[in-house]
């Protein structure tokens, strides 16, 4: 099973290198044994970005040792895992603002000038 999704990430990142488009492989849908794990992460490595969010759980975003690829797992309010992927992108699409957010913090920050 590694190597099919040692195959998919190319075909992505591939995909990210042409349209500017990546992608996902949902881990937790498909029948990984430990020994596809292993390998995926020895193939994969370890690269030198590392994030971690707390909204509504716990979530680990580590870029693995290929650029563009990226080892997400996140986990419910309980400390539970939820979900776990592989992402091929820029940067993971969970961590940019939304503007939404950028305008109220925007508002937020002229409302309290009086530091």
């Amino acid at each position: 099973m590694a190597a099919a999704v040692l195959k998919e990430l190319e075909r992505l990142l591939e995909r990210l290198l042409r349209l500017g488009q990546g992608g996902s492989v949902d881990l937790g849908s498909l029948p990984l044994g430990s020994a596809d794990r292993d390998a995926l992460q020895t193939r994969l490595g370890r690269g030198e970005v590392e994030i971690l969010l707390e909204a509504g759980g716990h979530s680990r975003l580590l870029e693995t040792g290929l650029p563009g690829v990226w080892w997400v797992q996140h986990h419910d309010e309980t400390g539970a895992p939820a979900a776990e992927s592989l992402d091929v992108s820029w940067v993971p699409p969970i961590v940019p603002a939304h503007p939404d957010d950028v305008r109220a913090g925007l508002e937020g920050l002229k409302r309290k000038k009086d530091c």
